[in-house]
Parts: C-alpha cells; structure tokens; sequence
C-alpha cells in the first residue's frame, strides 16, 4: 500500500509471544509525523539508534529542518539523500550557527537548489572581518524564499543571474541582508507576490531598475532601511494592495515618495522615518483604507504640518489610523502650548494605537509641563514616555473603548482613580502618580495587569486596589509608618511589591531601609511562592520602633518560601534579628531557603573587625 508521501506501507510481521512494540507497530505516516515534531533531521537520523524499525526512516520527511551541520559535506550529503528517496520537499529550514563562513552558506543554497523545496528559509549569523558573497543559485519550483543573513561587514547576496535561470514560481521573497543587483533579481521573478527587503545596519541597498520596469503581480511590499532608488521601484509597483516602509539609516535620509501613477489598488499604508510630501502621496492612493504612521528625526513643526494634512484627508478617504506614533527630538523645546495643541491634534484623529514620546536634553531638565488629558474616544492602546508632563485635568468623557494606558517616564498623573474609571473596558495600566495626598486608588472590573509607581519622594497614606480580574499586580513606592493598604485581587498571578521608608523605621537594632516581595517564577500555579527581601541598615535607639508583624499583613499574599536579609555594614548583632523574624507566623509556616548577604566596605571591616558578633542561636 503506497502512502502520501509516497512511501510503501511497512508490513507488519507476527509479534512475538509475550512481546508488543506499540510504538514501531505503527504505520509510516504517524512515525513520520513524529520525526517532524523533533524539528531537526539530526536528531531525526540519531533515532535509527532505538531501533531497526527507525532506521532510514527520516528519508521521508517531507518539513526538514537542519541544523548543527557544521560542514558543507555533511549538509550537501543529507540533502542528497532527500533528493534521491523524497518526492516533494515542502519546507526546508536550515539554520548556520554563528561563526560559520559564506562559502558554507553559498554550499547549501546550492545544494538545497537541487532539492527545489516548495518553502525555503536559510538563517546565518557570521563573525568575519571582511566583505564576502553568498550566492544565490535558481530555484525553479520555489514559491517562497526567507533568508537572513546577520554580519557586522558587509556580506552581499549575490543572486545568480544567467540569462536562461528564472525564479518562475518564486511567489514569496523575504530577504534580510545586503542584497546585491536587487533589480535585475526582481526582474527575473514574474511571479512575486509578496517583497520584503531589511537592509543590514550602517549598509544602504542601492536599486537600479531599467527603464518602463513593471511588476504587476506585486500585492504586498515591505522595505526597511536605507534605500536608494526608491522611487523608481515604486513607479513600476503599480498594483501594490499593502506598502510598508521604514527608514531606519542613520543619515537625515527623508522619505520621499513621488510615483509616475496613482496607487489604484493600495488598501493598507505603513510609513516610519522622516515622512515627506504626504498629501502627495494621500491623493495619490484613492482606496487607502488603513494607514499607520511612525515620526522619526522631524521637528516638531513638520509633524504639526504632516498631521494636519491627516486631519484634511482623514474624512474623504474613510481612513482609519491604526497607529500615530510620534518622537519629539531633543532639539525641540516643547512648550507648554506647543505640547498642548500636539495632544489636541492627536484626540482629534485618535488612531487605534497612539505612542508619543520625547528625548529631551538634560539642558530642559528643569521644564515642567502641567497639562490637560483630552478625550480619545477611539484608541484602543495610549503609550507616553514624556519627560517632564504631569497631567493635572481629566476630561468628562470616557475612553470607551480604551484596554492599554502606559503613562512612564517622568509622564505622571494626579488622579489615578478617577481616570480608571473613565475607562470601562480598560485591561493594562502601567501608570506614574505625583500626588501631594500620596494616595493610590484603583478600582476596576476589568484590569489584568497594573503597574503602579508612585515618585518616591511622596510618602504613600493609602493604598486602595479593588481589581477582581487583576492577574499582575506592580507597585513601587514610599511608604510611611501607618501607611494603609486593601487589596483585593482573587485571582492574582504575579506580584511585586518594591517599597522604601521616608522616616526611619527601627527593627530590632537596625533600620528598615526597603522591602522587596516578588513572585517566585517556578512555583507551581495552585500554590505559588514568594521571595521576601529586607534591606537593613545601621539604626539608631531613637528611631521608632516598626511591628513588622503588622507590616506582613499588609501583604496580599502569604507562602513566602523565600527569605533574602542583608545587611549594611554587618558590623552588629544580627543573629537575634534572624531568629525573630523566623519565628514569625507568616515566615516559618512556608520559608524553605534563607540567605543573608553581609555588605561592608573595606574601611569597615579594618575599623571594626573587632566588634563583630553573632548571637548564639538553637
């Protein structure tokens, strides 16, 4: 009986008395779909050591992934063995560890050419000191090629370009590296669908096309880093449905488009760099439906410039912004009423995904911009990294259909809580407060992950979190001797819990100088663990004195198995100190390691050697 791969069916032979291979009665196909699931045909071919039933089994693969060849003998002689057993080749992967040479990577293109599978991708990362070439031989009867070749020189693809070899059903191209006479390949692939070109760091690709080029089954192109002759690819694609398009050089390289003919066809738009002439562009593409916007290296007048044509070519098209992301160099001094009109601008277009932020110059260190938080009433995700932006005013309105807010950096907000609720469906919420009450509020039905930081030279009064869903909790901040804390968080996962002292507190001998509770990572779902870390240092008989009893159950978890002291300097009695805290309920019932980290300079240790102690213990 012939399988679909081709093979015969293995016919089973009588089992022996009191004797039953499960595994090796199986048939062909199932076998062979196991050897696939190992992902390596070295480990597939090493299977042939259980038992004669495996052995030359792994011919049959049909998805090959190889890796940890390290010579092309053994490469070439592997897949030749395909060729001569294997039908069809559906996918072949095959990865070059780093160190390894283009001549090995030119050796197994060429001999996966032989093979002609129906998916090719080829992974390399070199360490070489010098240019070299990989070449690129035909492949007849592939219809995608993926290949990344990662170097901090310039190693070229060279493809093969004879006269007669065509890339005839060559459908998927996907090159990461330095692609050699890219326009002459494209011309010998009448069939690509779909182009993607990433140009190596500090490397530009030049594109020379012959005059009247076309490619008219190009449906989806995408190009990242520095491109020359841009515009003369652009005018034969024609045909084009997605176009992405992100400047990554490091030079002021603007991003220019000026097509001889419209873009009839082209639904979906991704621009990132130094966006130039895009109301030429705009007009230019009569069917844009989806357009995502990244601002690189503008000033912040261009951007104005570029947004408002956004806002003029917004309602004509039907155009949805999926995402506005917008980098205010540090050579802009951003005002007050500059930064105010960009947040209005951005609430007016208000794109699926929004991230502003800036990098200011330690010379506008001592800028501070309070201002107001308009209404996006149709972002979904709101990313800000500004520096010095505190907002003081919320608006009425909800953020209907808001689930990710990340205000960071030194971005902060006043009222946390009433933010949270203008945001019913909100489920991530990474957050700074600056608040003179030093309160956290929040309480939401929907939240799955909070990360609140709260600026440490506001002592934190009360903590007050009511999140049933909340699955990561996150808080970083200043507390006091009363400070009150409720957490509710029935089904909570991960917890980490960062807090310093703004008086100081006494424990024991010493003071508590921060407490640090983290998730353990390994513990076991149903019964997770905890990692529990006092930061002590030298105290004082007049400092208050802390009932850390009280502290720990504060805590919205228990279990910790996990107990890290350390002291600075460890030039007293901290024997008396471990053996108090061990004894406390919340500790001994879980803890299971201990480690205490004894932290002195050395003028320390030579002034007080003498005075060390350790208390006895049982």
């Amino acid at each position: 009986m012939e399988l679909q791969s081709g093979r015969d069916l293995w016919h089973l032979s009588p089992p022996q008395q009191g004797f039953m291979d499960l595994i090796g009665a199986l048939p062909d196909e199932i076998l062979l779909l196991i050897l696939t699931r190992l992902r390596c045909v070295r480990t597939a071919v090493q299977t042939g050591l259980l038992s004669r039933r495996w052995r030359g089994l792994w011919t049959g693969l049909t998805d090959l992934t190889l890796r940890g060849l390290e010579k092309p003998a053994m490469i070439e002689a592997a897949l030749a063995r395909f060729a001569a057993s294997t039908p069809v080749v559906f996918t072949l992967n095959i990865c070059l560890q780093t160190g390894h040479t283009a001549k090995l990577a030119s050796s197994s293109l060429r001999a996966a050419a032989r093979l002609s599978p129906r998916e090719l991708v080829l992974t390399c990362s070199m360490e070489i000191a010098e240019s070299a070439d990989i070449k690129l031989p035909c492949f007849d009867c592939t219809t995608s090629i993926e290949l990344g070749i990662y170097s901090f020189e310039r190693v070229r693809i060279v493809p093969s370009l004879t006269r007669d070899h065509e890339f005839t059903s060559l459908e998927r191209l996907s090159i990461s590296g330095y692609i050699f006479n890219l326009g002459a390949l494209l011309n010998r692939c009448p069939r690509l669908r779909a182009l993607s070109i990433t140009s190596p760091h500090r490397h530009v690709i030049p594109i020379t096309l012959p005059a009247n080029s076309a490619f008219p089954m190009l449906e989806n192109l995408s190009l990242t880093g520095g491109i020359v002759g841009l515009g003369s690819l652009l005018n034969g694609c024609q045909c084009l449905h997605v176009l992405s398009l992100k400047v990554t050089h490091l030079d002021s390289q603007e991003l220019t488009l000026a097509p001889a003919g419209p873009f009839l066809r082209l639904e979906k738009l991704s621009l990132s760099g130094n966006i130039s002439y895009l109301d030429t562009l705009l007009k230019q593409c009569p069917c844009l439906h989806v357009l995502s916007a990244t601002f690189r290296r503008m000033p912040l007048r261009s951007i104005k410039a570029a947004l408002a044509t956004l806002e003029e070519a917004a309602t004509p098209l039907g155009l949805t912004l999926s995402l506005l992301d917008i980098s205010i160099p540090w050579e802009d001094n951003v005002s007050a009423a500059s930064f105010a009109s960009l947040l209005q601008t951005t609430a007016r277009l208000s794109p699926q995904e929004l991230v502003l932020d800036d990098s200011f110059s330690m010379v506008y260190a001592n800028i501070h911009i309070n201002a107001d938080l308009p209404c996006f009433r149709h972002t979904t995700s709101i990313e800000m990294r500004w520096q010095h932006v505190r907002f003081t005013s919320l608006p009425m309105d909800e953020f209907p259909v808001l689930e990710n807010l990340s205000l960071t950096g030194c971005c902060s907000t006043v009222d946390v809580g009433s933010l949270v609720t203008r945001c019913p469906r909100l489920r991530v919420l990474k957050i700074n407060i600056a608040t003179a009450t030093g309160n956290i509020t929040v309480r939401s039905p929907s939240l799955q992950k909070l990360t609140v930081n709260l600026d440490v030279r506001i002592e934190c009064h009360n903590i007050d979190i009511v999140t049933p869903m909340l699955k990561q909790l996150h808080l970083h901040f200043c507390a006091g001797r009363d400070t009150g804390v409720s957490i509710s968080a029935e089904v909570l996962e991960k917890f980490f819990w960062w807090s310093c002292y703004a008086v100081p507190l006494a424990l024991g001998s010493w003071r508590l100088q921060k407490m640090r509770v983290h998730t353990i990572e390994k513990s076991d779902v149903d019964n997770r663990e905890y990692e529990l870390r006092l930061h002590l240092n030298d105290g004082n008989h007049l400092d208050p004195q802390l009932n850390f009893a009280e502290e720990m159950e504060k805590l919205p978890v228990t279990n910790f198995s996990a107990l890290e002291l350390k002291f600075e300097p460890a030039c007293h009695v901290y024997g008396a100190l471990v053996l108090q805290l061990l004894q406390m309920h919340r500790i001994c019932a879980a803890t299971k390691k201990l480690k205490v980290d004894l932290t002195w300079s050395p003028k320390a240790v030579c002034d007080k050697v003498s005075t060390w102690k350790l208390a006895p213990c049982n």
